[in-house]
């Protein structure tokens, strides 16, 4: 029989109809993430209600009364005016305040409760509470479970739940498909889990992951055809049309089509476990495919694995329909002279079959536009739709006529380079590329600044089908990603391991912060004249329990594209301002200085966009007693692009609390220089990059100089980091610079390291 998916639980009192996940077209950016996310949290089995309240508020109740009610057995929910406390008693306003506490400092908390049905009765559930923002606010959502349900264990409930923050925040497809497939297997041990999704003509199953399986099974599937009901493999075909769930518990005792003879040979299979992927109109997506080496039927915890796969990969196809829905809306109609992205396949394939003929190659670029989704949320549709436009206008201008220039989706783009005989530098074109996009664009009365990523694969060099083309360059892509954007890359069969490393640590990246895998480490500052540290930057560090230590230049990228960014970015501070009082207050009497040692804070630029972590850094300092000035938060010239006036009230409020602003980084971005008149910044910290070569290089002594004069001018104070050796230490002081940090006084340290660092240092 065909499962059918729950309905979303919408309350349109609380929500008006732009919100409404039936009406995609009006609905923002920031809003369908939303929905989604809660969306594939009701649809999860051990699930029995969402719902969502506002601390700002005493803790009201704004989303949920209906999918409350339902499982209260209410009827006519909408008419029940409830709180929290109706439904469960032990939830009142000061253990909710506790929990909200919990959340703060922990990142979740959970609660076992008894549930009030209607007839009197109590139910025992589990709720599992965590903030999430919406329309700017952050509110405390709660999931609510029936005690008695099987759920996972709990490394794969972790899993699942950091796979749904990806989804809901848009991280890209591919990605999300392969660590659904890994997290299947490392819940079930001894299992290859395969995602087949149909292809838009609905007549063949593609692979979209299948991360433990080798090449020979790709090849085996292309055979399996949706249309095709005849032959060995009618009874799979035929199930999976049906929407049916199959279980071959015994490969051996059964017959069973090619790909599991294929399978019996190459892993061992024994037993075949098959779930339908259905969209939440029922209509047949995919399926879920699962192998094991020994013989079994599924038990009650197998089946909620399977459902929930099942269900984090319907959001997933489902989030690119919508994502690609609402890019069309914002990009109109002004986009018509892009080749159709249904025609790219049958293109790349005419090109790739004249290249076969005639003994040539052919080069393929890919191109994201670094940025687009922060403009286009801030800017709106309508000026998004002018700067895709533009961008368009632009890649065609760096490209020869004879290349093709095709929109995928969204922000991506690729250039077809046709068959070519000798060599071709297909690197300077996505140089010209690269350098087109880094203009500003003009979009009406306002200025937009993004980049571009450019990946280059060559066919048939680096890939013999037309697939793994695509698969090739849009790796490489995503290495410009990783190494920063704005640039150019090509495919080396390196990245395809490193790909799957990094889609690795993300998945470790989600459980380390409550694995206490994080610490805080201070470095000092030192004020040049008198060489005392006044000053210290908090960083974070990463200790892998099986990497080791793993550089925040390797996995901050990664906790900025899957979300989890926020939530570190706001334990580092609350970490970071609860040392320095400690120590404030460890030192009362003591000449050490750490009383008035101001410590700044790294706040990422997409901190900025999402939520109010201003108000909540705001109120942590006063709750625990600390004094603001004592905090300064760093950012980066990316922070301050586009010009956005969140942005502008976020620093006005740390301003307006007493806190400093630095600018981290500065020259190595675009350095407009109205931005720090009009962002009233209190220092620049020069990057280590000029630092490097001061002693042989006079051009970065003269931009290190030119740096700290205009500084100067603006009455802003200048740090110098990645500092060294006395050579350095004494041409930045010839040129006047404020402060020194580095290598030169001491590594980054714990912070009863530094203490003792700072004490030692004061009485020597």
């Amino acid at each position: 029989m065909k499962t059918v998916q729950p309905r979303f639980p919408y309350d349109q009192r609380k929500f008006s109809a732009t919100h409404n996940p039936k009406s995609f077209k009006s609905v923002a950016e920031a809003d369908f993430e939303k929905i989604l996310f809660w969306h594939l949290l009701y649809k999860l089995d051990a699930y029995t209600a969402v719902f969502v309240l506002n601390p700002a508020n005493g803790f009201r109740l704004v989303f949920g009364i209906e999918s409350l009610c339902r499982t209260m057995k209410k009827t006519n929910p909408l008419a029940s005016a409830i709180c929290i406390s109706d439904c469960m008693p032990a939830l009142t306003l000061v253990k909710l305040g506790e929990l909200w506490s919990q959340v703060g400092s922990m990142g979740s908390a959970a609660i076992k409760t008894d549930f009030m049905l209607a007839s009197g009765k109590a139910m025992a559930v589990d709720v599992s509470l965590h903030a999430h923002e919406f329309s700017g606010q952050k509110m405390l959502v709660g999931y609510l479970r029936d005690a008695r349900e099987p759920k996972l264990a709990d490394n794969g409930l972790r899993q699942l739940q950091g796979l749904l923050e990806q989804i809901a925040r848009g991280a890209e497809m591919r990605g999300i498909f392969e660590q659904i497939a890994l997290s299947v297997e490392s819940t079930k041990p001894g299992s290859y889990c395969s995602i087949l999704i149909l292809d838009e003509n609905r007549t063949r199953f593609q692979i979209a992951a299948a991360p433990s399986l080798s090449e020979s099974y790709r090849a085996e599937l292309d055979a399996l055809v949706a249309s095709d009901r005849s032959g060995c493999n009618k009874d799979c075909v035929v199930s999976a049309l049906m929407g049916k769930r199959q279980i071959r518990a015994d490969i051996g005792a059964q017959s069973c089509g090619s790909v599991c003879q294929q399978l019996k040979i190459e892993i061992g299979a024994a037993a075949c476990w098959s779930e339908p992927i259905f969209s939440s109109a029922n209509r047949l997506l995919g399926i879920i495919r699962v192998y094991l080496t020994q013989a079994s039927v599924p038990d009650d915890a197998d089946l909620a694995l399977l459902r929930q796969a099942s269900h984090l990969s319907s959001l997933v196809i489902e989030r690119e329909g919508i994502k690609r829905k609402s890019v069309d809306h914002a990009g109109g109609n002004s986009l018509a002279g892009s080749h159709n992205r249904h025609l790219i396949g049958s293109r790349l394939r005419e090109q790739a079959e004249r290249c076969n003929r005639q003994g040539l190659s052919m080069a393929l670029l890919f191109i994201n536009l670094d940025h687009f989704k922060e403009v286009n949320v801030a800017l709106g549709f309508q000026l998004g739709d002018q700067l895709l436009a533009q961008a368009e206008e632009r890649i065609r201008g760096s490209v020869r006529d004879s290349d093709a220039v095709v929109r995928l989706a969204g922000d991506e783009f690729v250039v077809i380079i046709p068959p070519y005989k000798g060599h071709l530098n297909a690197g300077l074109i996505g140089e010209h590329i690269v350098e087109a996009l880094a203009k500003p664009f003009q979009l009406d009365n306002s200025i937009a600044h993004i980049s571009a990523s450019v990946g280059i694969a060559y066919y048939p060099e680096d890939a013999d089908d037309i697939d793994q083309l695509l698969d090739c360059a849009d790796q490489s892509m995503y290495a410009v990603k990783k190494a920063g954007r704005n640039g150019v890359n090509f495919f080396t069969r390196s990245l395809h391991s490193e790909v799957q490393d990094n889609l690795q640590l993300s998945n470790d990246l989600r459980g380390a912060l409550q694995a206490g895998q994080f610490k805080v480490y201070f470095q000092p500052i030192v004020n040049i004249l008198n060489q005392h540290i006044e000053k210290a930057e908090a960083l974070i560090r990463w200790q892998h329990p099986e990497r080791g230590m793993v550089s925040p230049d390797q996995f901050i990228p990664i906790a900025e594209e899957i979300g989890e960014i926020h939530e570190i970015g706001d334990w580092v501070f609350r970490q970071a301002a609860e040392v320095a009082i400690q120590w404030q207050r460890s030192c009362l009497n003591c000449p050490c200085g750490l009383r008035d040692l101001q410590v700044s804070v790294n706040m990422s630029p997409l901190q900025f966009m999402h939520g109010t972590p201003d108000v909540l850094w705001i109120d942590h300092l006063r709750t625990i007693g600390l004094n603001p000035k004592t905090m300064v938060i760093e950012i980066t010239e990316g922070s301050l692009l586009n010009d956005r006036a969140d942005v502008m009230e976020k620093l006005g409020n740390f301003r307006a609390a007493g806190m400093q602003i630095a600018m981290d980084d500065f020259g190595t971005g675009y350095s407009a220089m109205a931005y720090l008149k009009k962002f009233d910044i209190h220092y620049l910290k020069i990057d280590r990059s000029f630092v490097r070569d001061l002693e042989t290089d006079p051009g970065d002594l003269v931009i290190a100089e030119a740096i700290i004069v205009m500084a100067h001018r603006l009455g802003l104070k200048v740090i110098a980091e990645g500092v060294e050796t006395q050579g350095q230490r004494d041409r930045l002081a010839a040129v006047g610079c404020d402060y020194l940090q580095g290598y030169l006084y001491a590594k980054p340290m714990s912070a009863e390291d530094f203490l003792l660092f700072v004490q030692s240092v004061r009485t020597t």
